[in-house]
């Protein structure tokens, strides 16, 4: 019996090690989708929800990353009781 549970742990072994240098690499992303540059986006079927607290010091840089996206993109900012100026910064940047 003991035989046969180490010969269950050495293949289990073997197919770890098989998964984890298998040149095909299931987990890698390597692929990448390229925008086209002439093509223009049009996201008015889109609504991005943001739960944010307490996140005036980011909340800028997010929101001007998401305008860049495309025409249309509507974001909505969703306080959750901040103690700082979350929601003046996303009103601010135009969103609602």
């Amino acid at each position: 019996m003991a035989d046969a549970a180490f010969g269950l742990a050495v293949a289990a072994a073997l197919i770890w090690w098989g998964i984890v240098l298998a040149p095909w690499r299931p987990w890698s992303t390597r692929e990448r989708l390229e925008a086209d540059p002439g093509a223009t986006a049009d996201y008015h079927d889109v609504i991005v929800l943001i739960p944010a607290r307490d996140e005036a010091a980011t909340l800028p840089r997010t929101l001007a990353a998401l305008a860049r996206q495309g025409a249309g993109l509507r974001v909505v900012v969703i306080d959750d009781q901040s103690s700082d100026a979350t929601a003046e910064v996303a009103r601010a940047a135009g969103a609602e």
